[in-house]
């Protein structure tokens, strides 16, 4: 599914959180004028503890990945159940609202 480059910013900084990590010096690039906001953040999850920062790469601490996981799994099953419940409704709905 191709997606705009804002989305595709996004959809890269969802899976640099999956793998704990995020490139600091890509944020620009890649988030274009979403990179500030993400930057903020970012700082807010550092001081809070949940990421450290270390030669150029922000790092999700054992409780960040806790969290950010926890977080991921609400809205992952959240997003599945509220799919698998209209389609139990009406097999193959013509759209559901998540």
């Amino acid at each position: 599914m191709p997606f705009s480059r804002e989305l595709n910013g996004w959809w890269w900084l969802y899976w640099r959180l999956y793998d704990t990590r995020i490139p600091l010096d890509e944020l620009g690039d890649t988030l274009g004028r979403d990179a500030s906001r993400v930057r903020s953040w970012l700082r807010v999850g550092e001081l809070a503890g949940l990421a450290s920062r270390r030669n150029g790469t922000m790092t999700l601490t054992d409780a960040g990945a806790f969290w950010l996981h926890l977080a991921q799994n609400y809205f992952a099953l959240d997003y599945v159940n509220t799919l698998w419940t209209a389609a139990r409704r009406q097999p193959w709905p013509a759209a559901v609202s998540l």
